[in-house]
């Protein structure tokens, strides 16, 4: 086989080994509860993974592939890899949003129990979220953005909604 092609399947094997050890880590985790966060659990396997690229590459060069091919294969993974964590985060995401919504709609017909999620909680763990992370500040008993990014966020979103004719 011609390293070319063994580099690409070099990369589909270190893709089908994250696969793999994130079904049987993510069951390990879930009964020992080794990592409390899933996300943070695909992070530490792709991080592994990364180790063992560079660890192959200082002390065993098996497969004998010059230094420019085994950083094609660590930015190639990282960024399968980086789609992969972000498809895991979008859904996780996308299930809060959908309780959210049913808590807002008030529907007797969602999977929540709504005498056991209180609003005013949730918006609070929130603020304290903001404030800690100093995306938020207190003044005079308002909430204000520190942080421009936000905004500029924000305002990117506004005009790409207007751009999509999306209205409220």
């Amino acid at each position: 086989m011609v390293k070319d092609e063994f580099v690409i399947f070099y990369i589909l094997v270190l893709l089908i080994t994250l696969f793999i050890l994130h079904i049987i880590g993510f069951r390990i985790n879930k009964k020992y509860r080794i990592i409390n966060s899933d996300l943070l659990f695909i992070v530490f396997i792709g991080n592994i993974l990364n180790i063992l690229i560079v660890f192959e590459f200082i002390f065993i060069n098996f497969y004998e592939f010059f230094l420019i091919n085994y950083i094609y294969i660590y930015i190639v993974y990282n960024l399968f890899f980086y789609c992969y964590l972000q498809f895991f985060n979008m859904s996780d995401t996308a299930r809060r949003i959908k309780i959210l919504i049913d808590m807002y709609q008030k529907k007797e017909n969602s999977f929540y129990k709504p005498h056991y999620i209180n609003n005013s909680e949730i918006i609070r763990y929130r603020l304290t979220r903001l404030l800690d992370l100093k995306q938020l500040k207190i003044i005079e008993s308002k909430y204000y953005l520190s942080s421009k990014i936000l905004l500029h966020i924000c305002l990117c979103l506004l005009i790409l909604r207007r751009l999509l004719g999306i209205k409220n």
